[in-house]
């Protein structure tokens, strides 16, 4: 369970995800048709979620390019903030990205 601006996300025994609430930016219900999540955050206008095979998904609106997360990288869980989200990938680093407007986001997408 993960609650945004507006809007709410939770996520469901076998996997699938399921958000209610203001849909204005297309951040309920989620954008992308991915059959299992095993994790998922609300941010306040995009929500992410690390699909089954360790790939982060986001969707809603795209500040500051929050809703291209890396694909390169596996994840064990994310979460969402305000115009960024974060990653731990699943060799125990941690992976930003969108907006770097205050320091959030190093780099745009910096691991560290």
């Amino acid at each position: 369970m993960s609650a945004g601006n507006r809007y709410s996300c939770g996520l469901r025994s076998d996997g699938k995800v399921l958000c209610w609430g203001d849909n204005s930016t297309g951040r309920a219900p989620p954008g992308p048709s991915v059959d299992s999540f095993s994790s998922l955050s609300a941010g306040k206008s995009h929500a992410c979620g690390v699909r089954s095979d360790g790939r982060a998904v986001c969707w809603g609106e795209n500040w500051g390019g929050v809703l291209f997360a890396p694909s390169e990288d596996s994840f064990s869980v994310v979460t969402s903030g305000n115009m960024f989200s974060c990653g731990v990938r699943i060799d125990g680093l941690i992976r930003c990205w969108g907006s770097n407007l205050y320091g959030q986001a190093p780099r745009w997408g910096a691991t560290f």
